[in-house]
């Protein structure tokens, strides 16, 4: 510290100004062109991904992603709409075979018919629900037989608490979780069937 002789009796102590010898470089100075930063990222010593990517290639990522997006619009539904009709398909020509995994715990829910005329019959009506929503003809009555089939689909939830549940009511058992996943089924046919269905016409 060096002493500055002040004008009063009182010594006064002045910090000496010091200067790096470490050159500045250029392409830390601020210019016109330098990334804008948002509240905060200063701080924290984040700089968004926009910021240093080149107009040139923003332009080609969104073009991309443009492109992306009005596939995912043109094809999605459609694939969605197909993916349940095998599904449901395969699931239900397993059942008139007798080779279907549900065929006990069906049998064990609706003990009040026959399995073996039962289960066919399930294992049909699967089927006719596959077909019909492959055209767009026979859409809604897909949708309809759909979710008719799919709230039996939710009884052994409530008959078999033993079998769907390892700890009741919250750790599905295998069987459990099987049958929860046709929540997502049926979340499915509502997307198709608000895409792809069109109102009735006004009979008069």
């Amino acid at each position: 510290m060096e002493h500055v002789a002040p004008c009063s009796d009182h010594v006064v102590l002045r910090q000496p100004s010091v200067q790096s010898d470490r050159p500045v470089n250029p392409s830390v100075m601020e210019s016109d062109e330098s990334p804008v930063e948002t509240p905060g990222s200063q701080e924290a010593g984040i700089r968004l991904p926009w910021s240093v990517i080149g107009t040139g290639t923003r332009r080609r990522v969104a073009a991309l992603d443009e492109r992306i997006i009005r596939l995912l619009d043109a094809y999605s539904v459609p694939l969605l709409r197909y993916s349940l009709a095998v599904v449901f398909f395969w699931f239900g020509v397993l059942k008139p075979i007798g080779v279907s995994s549900a065929t006990e715990i069906v049998s064990e829910t609706v003990y009040f018919l026959p399995p073996e005329v039962f289960v066919p019959v399930l294992g049909v009506w699967e089927m006719l629900i596959g077909v019909c929503l492959l055209h767009r003809k026979l859409l809604r009555a897909g949708i309809a037989l759909l979710l008719l089939q799919m709230a039996g689909t939710f009884l052994p939830l409530v008959l078999l608490p033993d079998v769907s549940f390892a700890t009741v009511p919250l750790v599905p058992s295998l069987e459990g979780q099987y049958i929860l996943k046709n929540l997502v089924l049926i979340s499915g046919a509502l997307v198709v069937a608000s895409y792809s269905l069109d109102p009735m016409a006004d009979p008069e």
